[in-house]
């Protein structure tokens, strides 16, 4: 069998995203390097909430931690090369410090971990900024979203169906047309009376259409065959 070596040096051992070169004895994207050294550094223990046998792939890689990490350790990734790079770096200014007393001034070969270190904070630092600005555009379509929604009424002049309609309408054709169950009325969520039978009743028409608005703006509800929404 042959082995593509540059295809090896070039994926992830653990998630198969693209690898520039070897972290910690194996060929590691930036993203697993900077996790495996974190859990190392921090002698962090995770727990699975499946079975323990999660599938770690780019896309999920973050899914389950204990997984991912059980998958760095069993790809090769060395724990005491973290640990040897943690060392170096602990050391590292007084052995500066040491070197500028020097004629020459040669820095020792254990700070040559610093550009290292340095990639690593600014790795993880982008993409922590990464994630948090793709979850304040997520919360503020929401937001948008819920807004849009939850404000909608009809027109007043509009009458609301006769409980004779409402009884003879199929849910599929109500689904499909939810005016034929109630009006859109303005949402009123503070206590204002003691709710009667009639005004229960109205409560669950409203949230039916309230409901059905929700799935109509996810533009994934419109690819649903009729049968499956």
């Amino acid at each position: 069998m042959v082995f593509d070596k540059t295809r090896e040096e070039t994926t992830c051992v653990v998630c198969g995203d693209q690898a520039f070169g070897r972290h910690y004895g194996a060929s590691a994207c930036n993203g697993c390097k900077g996790f495996f050294r974190r859990s190392v550094w921090n002698k962090r223990s995770y727990k699975c909430r499946f079975s323990g046998s999660c599938v770690i792939e780019k896309e999920r890689r973050n899914a389950c931690r204990s997984c991912r990490l059980k998958k760095c350790f069993a790809a090769g990734l060395n724990p005491r090369a973290v640990q040897s790079e943690r060392d170096c770096n602990t050391k590292r200014d007084c052995s500066v410090k040491r070197s500028n007393g020097t004629p020459n001034g040669d820095l020792p070969s254990c700070s040559s971990s610093t550009g290292i270190q340095t990639t690593c904070i600014k790795d993880e630092t982008d993409e922590l900024s990464c994630f948090n600005t793709r979850l304040d555009q997520s919360a503020a379509i929401l937001v948008e979203l819920e807004h849009r929604i939850m404000t909608r009424v009809d027109n007043a002049a509009e009458e609301s169906p006769s409980a004779h309609t409402r009884l003879s309408v199929p849910f599929s054709t109500a689904f499909k047309n939810p005016a034929l169950i109630t009006r859109r009325t303005p949402l009123i969520i503070t206590g204002e009376q003691i709710a009667k039978l009639e005004d229960a009743m109205q409560d669950y028409r409203r949230v039916f259409v309230l409901y059905t608005d929700w799935l109509r703006e996810f533009s994934e509800f419109a690819i649903f065959s009729s049968e499956d929404q």
